[in-house]
């Protein structure tokens, strides 16, 4: 069984033209049992090729694990790169006079891109999770202060009263 299914992936890449690359390629597993073992020798044996085994996957920079998407290192790690960007252009409209259009082209480009890259991907794995994912509270905080920041909104870490719905669909 587990040599027709790498005799399967063999013929896919035959058929699409495609190669196994052993450098972005390895088979996920924390504790690799016997059937798993069996696959990984299987796969080699069809392909030549020396897969490696590994703890951790990323793919579109999120890393997935034994048990699917590793939240508790994505979220603080998606967290902490847009804190770090916030910071460095909070004080930038100031300098250079950036009217709110442009910080919104500034907010888009920099920071919203680095949560809405894997956006799919991760609608998809938070699907009933939501708030018992390490760190989502401080993700949707930072989002809200980016949406004040764009607007001139004062922010001093609650949810403005100010009709934030609205701001988020201009935005």
């Amino acid at each position: 069984k587990l040599l027709r299914l790498a005799e399967c992936v063999v013929r896919w890449c035959k058929t699409n033209f495609m190669t196994i690359n052993v450098k972005k390629s390895g088979l996920l597993s924390s504790n690799l049992n016997p059937s798993g073992s069996a696959l990984l020798e299987s796969l080699q044996t069809c392909t030549g090729l020396q897969l490696k085994t590994c703890e951790v996957y990323k793919y579109l920079g999120v890393p997935f694990g034994q048990h699917g998407i590793q939240w508790d290192s994505y979220i603080p790690s998606l967290v902490t790169k847009v804190k770090r960007l916030l910071f460095k252009i909070r004080p930038l409209p100031y300098v250079f006079n950036w009217s709110p259009k442009t910080r919104l082209i500034i907010l888009k480009i920099f920071i919203l891109s680095q949560i809405q890259y894997a956006a799919g991907l991760i609608w998809a794995g938070l699907q009933g999770q939501g708030d018992n994912i390490t760190g989502w509270n401080n993700l949707q905080q930072y989002y809200t202060e980016c949406i004040c920041w764009v607007f001139e909104i004062p922010y001093r870490g609650n949810t403005p009263t100010c009709g934030l719905g609205i701001l988020h669909l201009l935005s």
